[in-house]
């Protein structure tokens, strides 16, 4: 099982396997607030929910999470989704996930 979450893994434009491709492409879905990439305006998570109490806006997160990994990136297998702050005390999303088959790695 892996664990990705937002600036855990660096950008490269040529990744040397499907597994880091998995990845980069799981951290771009939860980094990315819907309705900010122009030929795609759902991809991403809503930040709406960051106005929520903090109980709501987990839960609303984890969903949009989950929904937007299972919409855009079917090589990945979500087991499970939560969150925790990072050093400047915003909500992160930390994916649990396995590759849906074979993949390169």
């Amino acid at each position: 099982m892996y664990e990705t979450s937002i600036g855990r893994s660096k950008i490269s434009f040529s990744p040397v396997n499907e597994l880091e491709e998995i990845e980069q492409n799981l951290v771009t879905l939860i980094s990315t607030a819907a309705g900010s990439v122009p030929l795609d305006r759902s991809l991403g998570i809503d930040m709406s929910a960051l106005d929520k109490p903090m109980e709501i806006a987990s839960a609303l997160i984890v969903a949009a999470a989950i929904d937007a990994i299972e919409t855009y990136e079917p090589r990945a297998v979500v087991k499970s989704v939560t969150t925790t702050f990072d050093a400047d005390g915003r909500l992160v999303p930390v994916v649990r996930w396995e590759p849906a088959g074979e993949v390169s790695t």
